[in-house]
């Protein structure tokens, strides 16, 4: 190396002093080091959460068609007590008639022995549940507005008719068909 090289070399290296806050970074180490971290997965799984809660709410407000069958077999099997104790077919619709508005028919002679009529609110919906026996097996007959709708067949255990849906549930499953014996005189 050339003489005057290492003459400059000296003279640039020579100590110099140390800054005084040297020390005490020395003492606190040096900073943690702070990792990157992707936010995109944090962005994704929030997108998700919050279509997830938008479709629940939208389906929670879209709840199923209310089955008048259902409803009407859950008011055979437990039954809530009767407002209105009468064998009377002209009392109880009446009665219908003047706490839910439903105009019901059921024949002066008929082969059933009633036992009364309750009112059941589902899903804001007023319906009369009419209770009545065939022999041994219980029956009830469910009535509720429907409004303007097409009238569908009567051959089967539930039907639409007048702006009136109905519904039977019979104790005998090996014949539902008696629960017709209601408004029918024979099968």
């Amino acid at each position: 190396m050339p003489e005057w090289l290492e003459l400059e070399l000296a003279h640039q290296l020579s100590p110099a002093p140390a800054p005084d806050t040297l020390w005490e970074r020395i003492q606190n180490g040096r900073p943690p080091v702070r990792r990157h971290v992707p936010r995109w997965p944090i962005a994704a799984i929030l997108t998700l959460m919050v279509a997830a809660a938008t479709l629940w709410l939208a389906a929670k407000g879209q709840e199923p068609a209310l089955s008048l069958e259902q409803v009407a077999l859950q008011q055979l099997q437990h039954p809530a007590p009767l407002d209105l104790l009468s064998s009377d077919p002209a009392a109880i619709a009446a009665w219908t008639r003047r706490h839910a508005g439903i105009g019901l028919s059921i024949p002066a002679a008929t082969p059933v022995r009633l036992s009364g009529v309750r009112l059941i609110q589902k899903r804001g919906e007023l319906m009369a549940a009419v209770d009545y026996t065939i022999g041994s097996d219980a029956a009830t007959l469910l009535v509720a507005r429907t409004g303007p709708a097409a009238d569908t067949s009567h051959g089967r255990l539930s039907w639409k008719s007048g702006g009136l849906s109905y519904a039977l549930a019979c104790s005998n499953p090996d014949h539902p068909e008696a629960a017709c014996l209601l408004c029918h005189a024979s099968l």
